[in-house]
């Protein structure tokens, strides 16, 4: 039974409608949801537990995203292929090393544009994701060139 105030601000509201189709969802996206249910963390791991199937996520400039809200999507869905978190400007190195240890032979869209505490030792993670396509990380100026360079040596010795 639907809650009787099913907002999407309301996380009671969004917990009945993961519950109720979360299983079958293969695609979400929150961009810039910043109010109500969405300043706390504990939407990410809704997510996470009631949407087992997601394959694309989108949380960019959901300003709540953090560390153990991405390791914990990471550890309990079967198979991400997109993943973006720009402006998740609380993300280290270790919730990115965690994403792709579980999912390095799936991942093929990482967008981590304006994620300022990631750095350059991230690129050594990056580069046993072999299905990855497209990577963004604008905006991340503690990452270096040299380290850049390192991750597509990594991925194609011949490349450098």
């Amino acid at each position: 039974m639907p809650p009787k105030r099913l907002g999407m601000y309301h996380e009671h509201g969004i917990k009945w409608l993961l519950g109720y189709c979360g299983k079958n969802l293969t695609h979400i996206s929150l961009i810039g949801c910043a109010k109500g249910a969405f300043q706390s963390e504990r939407l990410v791991h809704l997510i996470a537990s009631l949407c087992p199937s997601v394959q694309s996520v989108d949380l960019s400039f959901v300003h709540s995203v953090c560390d153990p809200g991405v390791i914990r999507l990471a550890r309990e869905t079967r198979r991400l292929v997109t993943v973006c978190l720009n402006g998740a400007q609380k993300l280290t190195n270790n919730a990115i090393k965690q994403l792709v240890h579980y999912h390095s032979s799936s991942l093929e869209r990482l967008e981590l544009s304006g994620c300022f505490w990631l750095n350059s030792e991230i690129f050594g993670s990056l580069g046993s994701c072999h299905a990855l396509r497209s990577l963004d990380f604008g905006l991340c100026h503690r990452l270096s060139s040299r380290g850049f360079l390192e991750m597509l040596e990594q991925r194609d010795p011949h490349f450098v």
